[in-house]
């Protein structure tokens, strides 16, 4: 059996303002970008055992399974084709979703999870010209079909690596950061001067704006985290504060402790209180808000005047609402942003950019990505899962596919 994965890559043109950080588009992305067909995992010539994590059902545990072979008498590598030999790839939050089927993408089972891999390409179609054997590249799969240790995919589905960046690097990379770079800088306008509030720091797409935040842009960021470690790591990241949430309720993200009465009065948002302190009462200009729940209410009252709130997740599980009359009081700008619409729609270079601009940074070292001590290996995926699922990580857990 062969698992089909069904992806678009469209991009949009964006260039930061801070920084010129474009000298060669083609450096790093492939040049054609026509609609493209559907990738397919599968092994390579002369494999013998490949295996693949597969969603049979929706909520269940993923099973290690054999991907048989084609018939190499009726199926050829296309033309626009490369064969690639995945080394890493990562757990996100959204992969959980997937693989439960709370996802905004809801792939048919069965279907191979996975939204990402970086790997080496072992063997080219006809026509593919930005790419030879040999390339390092990683690729983003937003259907699903990176937790595969080999696969095929359409060139125009792959982006250069930067020859001195190590496969764990790129895993722990380009997904998170993209993420917070198109969040943060095109649709949060981010500026040195800004003052910025993080939810779920200590997590990978977290712990990426705060990277970006304090030493890309030079700005100053408040990271809201679960626990004295990963206040810690946030801070030598280039936090100037922290807030843990554990010091702040006694009950879980998803509590609505500050929302209870004491005598018929509303206590005080806890979160508030804290930024408000930490920014002379005045609040934060913008806020990347992973969380949801009740959380995010909380940031709601942590605004300046003028101030925006990005929407990134909800990984508390929890979808809040908001009294729209709160963002007309203060002129709060409320933004909803997710990068596959990116990767998927926008018919021009905006996905392309962000991953030339993210790959620039790594170069220049004004980024550091923070890989979990603790990887796994693609045998042991459930186990990653359950390690992610109970807020263990600090940063960006590596599976290893090799």
């Amino acid at each position: 059996m062969m698992y089909r994965t069904h992806f678009i890559l469209h991009v949009a043109k964006f260039a930061p303002k801070d920084r010129n950080i474009f000298p060669n588009l083609s450096k790093y992305c492939s040049r054609n970008l026509a609609q493209s067909p559907k990738p397919v995992t599968e092994p390579n010539e002369g494999a013998n055992k490949k295996s693949a994590a597969i969603v049979k059902a929706y909520g269940e545990k993923l099973v290690i399974e054999e991907i048989k072979h084609p018939d190499p008498a009726t199926h050829k590598l296309g033309k626009d084709d490369v064969v690639i030999q995945p080394k890493t790839s990562s757990l996100t939050f959204a992969d959980l979703l997937m693989i439960q089927g709370k996802y905004q993408i809801k792939p048919d089972v069965p279907f191979v999870a996975g939204r990402e891999v970086s790997g080496k390409i072992l063997e080219t179609g006809g026509d593919v010209k930005d790419f030879k054997k040999g390339d390092k590249i990683f690729a983003f799969l937003p259907n699903g079909g990176g937790f595969a240790n080999t696969m095929i995919l359409p060139q125009k589905n792959c982006f250069a690596l930067p020859q001195n960046m190590d496969y764990k690097v790129a895993s722990s990379l380009y997904t998170s950061y993209i993420t917070a770079y198109l969040g943060l800088v095109y649709k949060g306008n981010l500026t040195s001067h800004d003052k910025v509030l993080v939810t779920g720091a200590g997590g990978a797409v977290g712990m990426a704006a705060v990277d970006i935040c304090a030493n890309a842009y030079k700005t100053k960021v408040i990271g809201v985290t679960s626990s004295p470690e990963k206040s810690e790591a946030i801070r030598q990241k280039g936090a100037f504060a922290t807030i843990e949430l554990s010091n702040l309720y006694k009950t879980s993200v998803n509590a609505e402790s500050e929302k209870k009465k004491v005598n018929g009065k509303i206590i005080e948002s806890p979160i508030k209180q804290k930024v408000l302190a930490l920014t002379d009462g005045k609040g934060v200009d913008l806020i990347y808000e992973t969380l949801g729940g009740s959380i995010f209410e909380d940031c709601v009252k942590c605004l300046s005047f003028d101030g925006r709130l990005l929407i990134i997740g909800f990984s508390s599980g929890t979808i809040p609402s908001i009294q729209t009359n709160r963002l007309l009081l203060k002129n709060h700008t409320l933004i909803g942003f997710t990068m596959t619409n990116y990767y998927n729609q926008e018919p021009n270079t905006i996905f392309q950019e962000s991953f030339q601009a993210i790959s620039s940074y790594w170069e220049k070292s004004y980024i550091h990505p923070t890989i979990d001590p603790q990887s796994f290996d693609l045998s042991k995926i459930n186990d990653a899962i359950e390690y992610l699922k109970h807020k263990k990580s600090i940063g960006k857990v590596i599976i290893n596919l090799e």
